[in-house]
């Protein structure tokens, strides 16, 4: 109840996880002074108002829900935390992974003969590679970004009262590999981004995969 900066986690493939976390952002938007919501992917000019209801409408937001809520559309604020820079950089990137996946996928199901194996070890490795590429160019400067956007938002926070909202892909947020931190008693957050909140009241959450 004392928190002003919110995380959501999200996977944007999936719909139900998404309204998850926009039902979320309803409850905990602050009912007086409004909102801050940083959006993933998000390059334009900050919307305000009315407009910034709109945009996060689109995303799935339940805009009658947010004013029976009792919070003014007028406090509401949308920026991109993104650099523009850095999402171009990781774009192509993200997209070589995901037919690298196709491919091996394609391999896993379709591969018959003699050959088949050493071909599906050399397709899982340029997978591999490709994952490495995506997570250095995709997670790092952008996660910088992130931090960033945040600090500001958290100086802004503190001259409106307005609270804060961050709507990132989970893998921005958490500490990583998280196969070593979810069997020692959950995900933990990463560390630059724990020393951007530090002093700050925060709560961070990802609702389970719908799928």
């Amino acid at each position: 109840s004392d928190a002003r900066v919110f995380l959501y986690g999200e996977k944007h493939s999936d719909k139900a996880l998404v309204a998850g976390n926009m039902a979320a952002l309803t409850r905990d938007m602050d009912k007086e002074r409004g909102g801050m919501v940083l959006v993933e992917g998000y390059l334009g000019p900050e919307l305000f108002g009315t407009e910034a209801v709109l945009f996060l409408e689109r995303r799935g937001l339940d805009a009658d829900g947010l004013s029976e809520a009792g919070v003014p559309f007028s406090e509401v604020r949308v920026r991109g935390w993104d650099d523009q820079d850095a999402h171009d950089a990781s774009t192509p990137l993200v997209l070589n992974h995901h037919m690298e996946l196709l491919a091996l996928n394609s391999w896993t199901y379709d591969g018959k003969g003699i050959l088949y194996y050493p071909r599906l070890l050399k397709q899982a490795w340029r997978t591999f590679t490709a994952y490495v590429a995506m997570r250095k160019a995709a997670l790092g400067p952008r996660n910088v970004s992130l931090d960033r956007s945040i600090a500001a938002a958290l100086q802004s926070s503190r001259e409106t009262g307005r609270s804060v909202h961050v709507i990132a892909g989970s893998e921005h947020l958490l500490q990583k590999p998280d196969w070593l931190s979810a069997p020692i008693g959950g995900y933990r957050i990463r560390k630059a981004l724990a020393a951007v909140l530090s002093g700050t009241p925060y709560w961070a959450v990802k609702p389970p995969d719908s799928r």
